[in-house]
């Protein structure tokens, strides 16, 4: 359970560098990357924080 949460993590994190690599591309000169990139990982943290609750109740009954 817990090597597919860091899994998913890892691959979160490979995600976000491609992203920050993709908008260097863009010129975009970090202005709004790290609000975006923010934005994202909360999302995606608050996402993985609900399915391991969920499957701790799962693992419950």
């Amino acid at each position: 359970m817990l090597k597919g949460i860091r899994k998913i993590e890892h691959d979160l994190n490979n995600r976000l560098v491609d992203f920050v690599i993709w908008w260097s591309y863009l010129n975009d000169f970090r202005t709004n990357v790290f609000e975006k990139l923010k934005k994202i990982w909360l999302e995606a943290y608050a996402h993985i924080l609900d399915l391991y609750e969920r499957l701790k109740e799962w693992y419950k009954d």
